[in-house]
């Protein structure tokens, strides 16, 4: 029997550097028509959620909801979508690298976050999803994961790039 195993990454495209205000309506919406999706189907996935989410009081309710649901796994993202890891991205026609974050700066977003899913949500939280996914995952940076098991972190969800 095969399984299939689903996971959303929920940040309301966070990236600091777009500096606009965000729309929490989009992300509002998006949890609902998901909750239905997985209601009706009866089938589990598990979100990805960057802390930054649990200080917004639009969206801290619809989370609180499903954090109460059999089928659904809430798990970080980090606090404001920090990459873990250098990214190397590729088009075609250009090269860009967008540098990883300190362990120090890892450290604080990945503590801070899961002290917010304990105050808001009341769950620990054991997961990470890499932003923006690795190259190999996290397979080559031993000190990354060892400063997220130090913080509570047992399973990661990074390795999602090709070269």
């Amino acid at each position: 029997m095969a399984h299939l195993l689903m996971g959303y990454d929920v940040e309301n495209y966070l990236d600091p550097c777009l500096k606009k205000n965000l729309d929490w309506q989009v992300t509002r919406r998006f949890l609902s028509r998901i909750r239905r999706v997985h209601e009706d189907l009866n089938v589990p996935c598990t979100l990805f959620i960057c802390g930054l989410l649990l200080e917004e009081s639009d969206v801290l309710k619809a989370l609180q909801d499903l954090a109460g649901s059999q089928l659904f796994d809430l798990q970080q993202h980090t606090y404001s979508h920090q990459r873990l890891k250098t990214v190397v991205q590729n088009d075609g026609e250009m090269v860009v690298v967008f540098r990883g974050a300190s362990l120090e700066e890892i450290q604080k977003e990945v503590i801070r976050t899961n002290k917010l899913f304990e105050e808001r949500l009341g769950i620990h939280c054991r997961g990470i999803c890499g932003p923006y996914g690795y190259y190999r995952g996290l397979m080559d940076r031993l000190d990354i994961l060892k400063v997220l098991y130090e913080a509570g972190i047992r399973f990661t969800r990074t390795y999602l790039r090709n070269e």
